[in-house]
């Protein structure tokens, strides 16, 4: 029997970032978007820097499929525009 309600297993993976304090504040960032949208399943969330010079990466691979997006920004805002991003995926319409 599937369990129903299973917290997702997150693997975050980042690339291009060298200060460990901002690579902590992404993986920190992404598991608390996963943990509040109570997603299922397992999940791979990558970031890297993109080939177009200033922007990111971040793709996002699980059950429902894979997903990517790119954005504009210094390393230290890395984590603030994967939270916006992360939570408008996860946002729910209203009932």
């Amino acid at each position: 029997m599937a369990a129903i309600n299973v917290p997702a297993d997150v693997s975050v993976l980042v690339e291009g970032i060298a200060d460990c304090a901002i690579v902590a504040e992404i993986e920190n960032t992404v598991r608390a978007a996963f943990r509040d949208a109570r997603a299922n399943g397992t999940w791979i969330v990558a970031v890297a820097p993109s080939e177009t010079r200033g922007r990111w990466d971040v793709g996002l691979k699980g059950p429902s499929g894979r997903h990517i997006f790119s954005f504009a920004a210094p390393a230290e805002q890395v984590p603030t525009f994967i939270a916006q991003r992360l939570g408008r995926r996860f946002a729910r319409p209203p009932r």
